[in-house]
């Protein structure tokens, strides 16, 4: 049971849990693409400052950085975001068990170094949608260029 349950509400929420855990898993609906794919899931611990592994397609990790966001390679081991299949799936289950026996100590600590990261991300998150307006004819005009290209190739 969730120990701070409010009466009369039906089921704790998010923020519930968020604050009740340390990180999120956030299980993609894709993990043996070619190209990252997101849906809301990868987003939703950043709105509550949540640390987050990410089982996902390859390169999940590496878009999210090239997209502007943070991750946490300086706090438990990422290279699982170039793994497939299997190997992928284990490292992940791996670094769960490090974390699991992380002391609460330890577990603050990281919270504590983790908060510029956690708070960018959220922040970064927020102004997505100012970015896309800033970008979008540089962007349309990425693709226009790839089209014509291709079809020079046909």
């Amino acid at each position: 049971a969730h120990d701070d349950f409010v009466w009369g509400r039906d089921k704790p929420t998010l923020a519930d849990f968020h604050a009740d855990s340390f990180c999120s898993i956030v299980f993609e609906t894709y993990d043996n693409q070619l190209n990252p794919f997101f849906t809301e899931k990868v987003f939703r611990p950043m709105t509550f400052n949540h640390p987050f592994i990410l089982y996902a397609n390859p390169g999940s990790l590496e878009l999210l950085q090239d997209m502007g966001f943070q991750t946490f390679n300086n706090f438990w081991d990422e290279s699982y975001d170039a793994l497939a299949g299997n190997a992928r799936l284990e490292a992940v289950f791996h670094l769960c068990l490090e974390i699991a026996n992380w002391s609460i100590d330890k577990i603050n600590r990281m919270l504590e170094q983790m908060w510029p990261i956690l708070e960018h991300n959220r922040q970064h998150l927020k102004n997505l949608p100012q970015i896309y307006q800033q970008n979008k004819r540089a962007m349309y005009e990425q693709i226009r260029d790839i089209v014509a290209l291709r079809q020079g190739l046909l």
